[in-house]
């Protein structure tokens, strides 16, 4: 650190006046050095990032005095923020769209059909939600809407809290304060006062000149939104004190207000102004954090929130559209189902609800697309990987000089939604949901969980049906979110974090143990990243609940139900967010097999060999077989395993995980060969299937090896004359004897080269990461993969025989068929 000391020294003399008392081996002074020293690092930090001296956001605490650190990381904070938001999203795609969701609703209400009489299923109010998780580019998109249209921008966050653009805390405090008189009557008041100010904001600086529409909403979002400050600008604060003046005004005076007048005078003075020619509205209205209002009940059981929107739904024959954004909660709260209105008119259809924008897109900051001249080393560093997926990441970094550990540090904070003392349920499950694509069931409980994800974890929304108030979510491929996850779980218990889920929240467990086997790859690849190290036992291992580890080892019956799953919350180590080391995020694939396996096969011989790879072992077929996947995800076809989507994966650290009509294989992680560029005639596999059917046995294997074909399954192709080895693995979890083993090779003629490898049950013996005080766990885990069989175990054999006599034909044992057939 002496030498970033020296340059800001050194520049700290090159100003024209004497600040030598300034200087870092000064004594700490006053508090007007402190205020210089934040001055001093706003003008010096760019310099020295550009000069490489100051690449990490931790060096604040080795160059500056204690009393000076949290000012000045509050003012690097500020300074990435505004950096972030400068950044506008290189693909205007989002806000495009969004322009035509509201066309299309628009024109709906506001143009009749060609009868000439008007549209008989207009929407209920001209407003919709855009519900997003975090850092997606919700407030930016229509901050990009402004640049066209006059968009009114309102943002409720808290107050004291962080985050671009910032808070309007006295607008926030006049709609929320004194709750119990926001009546529908307050809001008409507050639109009026908005709307009339407005008016007179745009004359006074229209003047004598004849702007046009576009130009007169550009200056309005310039003089209303300061792109360089972290602070509400001066002339949005005056716009709004004049507003909340003005509706108070009109309260005292306790006339009869109609806000459509107000809208309409508004809209006639823009819409004379050359507007666009499309038919949009000529005034947007944008709540940013609109949970602020619905956070709030009244004691008629509506809440703020709701009474804005009953005084909106009047204006449906203004020019005028109302966007809201939130981080989800409750959709009803943000969009009413047909239940809400209670005159019957939207059950009836007479109106229709506006359904939710959740369409902001992924990987906009990506620079250059991956092509066939790429590496599987460029892709696989943290500063590639944070150009994919929410514009947040990629912003951030770029603004900030690609400092890869602070870019990391913050993706562990995002993840677990700010949090820097609990790892609770909503973190756990945040935590898992990035390696393995655990999904929610369709519970209402389920539904609520998947609500918290996205609002605080940075789960993706897809799709909102407000009519059944259905949400489709998704954990996406974000390696850089995947990689925070795995810092996160490191020191922790795989299996304990597996069983937590899937035995205590509504999420599908899966139809043949594919969690288990996922997550076992999953700790192996950890393993392999980490270098970390199996030298504890079975009674060294961490456990969350204190009993549990007082008592050393685990004693569990078959059943999870004698498990005890009441993990203490353990605080995440604060350490973590300085220090993010970084790590060699490419290994192996014969690495990859030592992490898994007890057994080392490296000196193995092909089970199928290709006339080019006879007798040669697996540690020199595969060592060039390079590796980099973090998480696996879903897929919904069976082409997308496929070698070309294989460079996709590569490209996104990912394996996948195969749709549930695919043949032969469960999930895929892939590897580049050779000189380890992305092309598709350079992409190995590992493929893997997965058994919970206690009744196989070893004898079954050949079966199972066939349906791996690779060729069948598009991951090799039939034309190449050097083809690249795989390896095939089947996971017989349920089997009640341990063993592993490698195919023999019977020497037979075959177009590909692979090492089969056939593994029974789940112990220390085959899998190096498995801990024998754990192997119960682990058989209760793949016994909760297959609940099918749960629904037929009773306390009592008898009751579940008859349960089983009950749903005839369901499975094989004799109970479903023997009661009416010898």
């Amino acid at each position: 650190m002496a030498s970033v000391s020296s340059r800001v020294n050194q520049l700290i003399e090159s100003l024209p006046l004497d600040f030598n008392q300034f200087k870092l081996d000064a004594k700490p002074a006053s508090d007007q050095r402190l205020r210089f020293v934040w001055k001093l690092f706003e003008g010096f930090c760019e310099q020295l990032m550009e000069e490489n001296l100051l690449t990490d956001m931790s060096h604040i605490h080795d160059i500056y005095e204690p009393t000076e650190r949290k000012s000045l990381l509050a003012a690097a904070f500020e300074a990435q923020q505004k950096g972030s938001w400068k950044e506008f999203l290189q693909h205007r795609d989002a806000a495009e769209a969004l322009l035509e969701h509201i066309h299309h609703h628009f024109y709906t209400t506001t143009q009749p059909p060609v009868t000439g009489k008007r549209n008989l299923n207009p929407p209920y109010g001209n407003f919709c939600t855009i519900v997003q998780s975090s850092g997606m580019g919700k407030s930016r998109v229509v901050d990009e809407i402004g640049r066209k249209y006059l968009v009114i921008s309102m943002n409720l966050r808290g107050e004291g809290t962080r985050g671009f653009p910032p808070p309007d805390n006295s607008l926030r405090e006049f709609l929320t304060l004194d709750a119990m008189r926001k009546t529908a009557m307050f809001y008409k008041t507050f639109l009026c006062a908005l709307f009339r100010e407005t008016l007179k904001y745009l004359k006074r600086f229209v003047g004598k000149e004849t702007p046009t529409y576009t130009e007169i909403a550009s200056v309005f979002r310039q003089r209303t939104m300061d792109h360089k400050s972290f602070k509400t600008a001066p002339g949005r604060e005056a716009y709004f004190t004049r507003v909340i003046e003005t509706a108070e005004q009109l309260e005292r005076q306790n006339e009869t207000l109609e806000p459509l007048d107000e809208l309409q005078l508004l809209s006639d003075f823009l819409l004379d102004k050359q507007a666009p020619k499309e038919p949009m509205p000529a005034v947007f209205l944008a709540f940013d954090e609109c949970h602020t209002l619905a956070a709030t009940e009244l004691c008629t059981g509506r809440s703020l929130y709701t009474e804005l929107l009953s005084v909106l739904s009047k204006l449906r024959e203004g020019s005028l559209f109302t966007l809201l954004l939130s981080t989800t909660g409750k959709i009803s709260d943000y969009t009413p189902p047909p239940t809400y209105d209670l005159s019957g008119r939207i059950v009836a259809r007479t109106y229709h609800v506006i359904p939710p924008f959740t369409d902001l897109g992924f990987d906009q900051m990506v620079d250059s697309k991956v092509n066939d001249n790429l590496t599987i080393h460029d892709v696989s560093q943290i500063r590639f990987w944070a150009k994919l997926g929410r514009p947040m990441f990629g912003s951030r970094f770029r603004f900030h000089r690609n400092c890869e550990i602070e870019i990391l540090a913050f993706a562990i904070m995002k993840l677990l939604g700010g949090s820097t003392t609990v790892f609770g349920d909503d973190q756990q499950f945040a935590c898992l949901s990035r390696r393995l694509p655990v999904d929610f069931d369709t519970s209402q409980l389920a539904y609520h969980q998947a609500q918290k994800q996205v609002e605080g974890h940075l789960r993706v929304c897809l799709q909102v049906d407000p009519v059944v108030e259905g949400m489709v979510t998704v954990a996406p491929s974000e390696p850089l979110v995947s990689e925070a996850a795995a810092r996160l779980m490191r020191d922790k218990s795989y299996v304990r974090l597996l069983a937590r889920i899937l035995f205590s929240s509504r999420v599908n467990k899966g139809d043949c143990g594919e969690y288990i086997g996922m997550m076992l790859a999953i700790e192996a690849r950890d393993h392999a990243v980490y270098n970390l190290q199996v030298s504890m036992s079975s009674t060294d291992v961490e456990m969350w609940d204190p009993k549990v580890a007082a008592n050393k080892v685990i004693e569990v019956d078959e059943s999870h139900k004698d498990i005890d799953f009441n993990f203490a919350h353990q605080p995440v180590d604060r350490t973590v967010y300085r220090n993010v080391s970084l790590y060699n995020l490419v290994f192996t694939a014969p690495c990859f097999l030592r992490k898994l396996f007890s057994i080392d096969f490296s000196n193995a011989l092909p089970s199928r060999s290709h006339d080019l790879h006879k007798d040669q072992t697996l540690s020199s077929l595969l060592a060039s077989a390079k590796m980099n996947f973090n998480h696996f995800i879903k897929v919904h076809e069976s082409a997308a395993i496929g070698r070309a989507n294989g460079r996709f994966a590569l490209a996104r650290g990912a394996g996948l995980m195969c749709t549930n009509t695919q043949s032969g294989v469960d999930a895929v992680v892939y590897y580049t060969y050779g000189d380890g560029y992305l092309q598709e005639n350079n992409i190995g596999a590992i493929l893997m299937q997965f058994k919970d059917d206690p009744s196989i046995t070893v004898t079954d294997m050949d079966d199972f090896f066939d349906l791996m074909d690779p060729i069948r399954l598009g991951i090799l192709s039939d034309e190449t004359s050097n083809p690249i080895p795989i390896v095939r693995i089947v996971f017989s979890l349920a089997s009640a004897k341990s063993s592993i083993l490698l195919r023999e090779n019977d020497h037979s003629e075959s177009k590909f080269t692979s090492f089969d490898i056939f593994c029974s049950g789940v112990s220390h013996r085959i899998f190096r990461h498995v801990l024998k005080g754990d192997e119960a766990l682990w058989r209760a885990l793949v016994k909760a993969s297959s609940p099918w069989r749960s629904i037929y175990t009773s306390e009592f054999s008898e009751a579940s025989a008859l349960r089983r006599a009950q749903n005839p034909l369901a499975a094989t044992a004799s109970d479903f068929y023997s009661a009416y057939f010898e």
